[in-house]
């Protein structure tokens, strides 16, 4: 009789244990589904294809890799919204741009980071450089950091100031532009990151043998940090890519592909 009573209570117990498995199954399942929409909604959003993963099953596709989305993690500021400080470059920035950039809304949350990056940029934008000269720089920082929204906004802006499409794609595909210039130009704004400031006595020769001086290479340091203030603020804070420059899109597995 005991045996059988063990049995009773072993076999309630299992069927409790069953029914707390089943819920636990059910609410993983539903929060997969629930991180799957926000996961289909963050490509739709990018334009990117949903990768295809051979060996899963469509419920196991559902739960997301972390990599695959990139959250805001910053509130995107206006200039009655942010702290006191940001107000005066928001409002300054809004009235040269005609709207207010979203990498700028996103640096509001700390004017720290806007009024620095302000100061740099009037300086940079002040210099000797052109305009196309400016973008092919900002352009190559861009890419060459793998920041989706500054390619996205430098290609716009390239364009619009007269860079023929052609040599936008180049930037936007890792290649120098055709131009000899802009390629030397192009070519040691690259080196810079890529050897952290390092860079040779030949790439130094390329730049000058191009019709630049070498106080400009200083000048260039200046574009660099300009860029890579905004370029790592996007990347970092899930800035969303506005509606202008959306058809500038990029990825950072366009360059590769190319």
């Amino acid at each position: 009789m005991a045996a059988i009573e063990r049995g009773r209570r072993q076999d309630s117990s299992n069927r409790r244990l069953g029914c707390e498995r089943s819920t636990i199954t059910c609410r993983v399942i539903e929060s997969g589904q629930a991180a799957g929409l926000v996961r289909e909604q963050a490509f739709a959003t990018q334009g990117l294809a949903r990768p295809t993963r051979r060996g899963c099953r469509r419920h196991d596709y559902a739960l997301p890799l972390k990599e695959d989305i990139t959250m805001q993690r910053f509130t995107l500021q206006t200039a009655e919204s942010a702290p006191e400080k940001s107000r005066p470059a928001l409002k300054a920035l809004e009235e040269k741009f005609g709207f207010l950039p979203n990498v700028m809304a996103t640096m509001a949350n700390n004017p720290v980071l806007l009024n620095g990056f302000v100061s740099s940029f009037g300086s940079f934008h002040g210099g000797s450089f052109d305009e196309i000269e400016k973008q092919v720089l900002l352009l190559t920082n861009a890419v060459t950091i793998k920041c989706p929204w500054t390619v996205a906004a430098h290609s716009t802006f390239a364009i619009e100031d007269g860079i023929a499409e052609s040599e936008v794609k180049a930037i936007r595909d890792g290649r120098l532009p055709t131009d000899p210039k802009y390629a030397a130009l192009s070519a040691l704004t690259r080196a810079l990151i890529e050897n952290k400031g390092n860079v040779s006595d030949a790439d130094i020769d390329a730049f000058t043998s191009a019709g630049y001086s070498e106080a400009q290479i200083l000048e260039v340091v200046t574009g660099v940090g300009v860029s890579t203030m905004a370029a790592t603020t996007t990347n970092m804070a899930g800035t969303p890519i506005e509606e202008r420059f959306q058809p500038q899109a990029w990825s950072p597995a366009a360059a590769i592909a190319a």
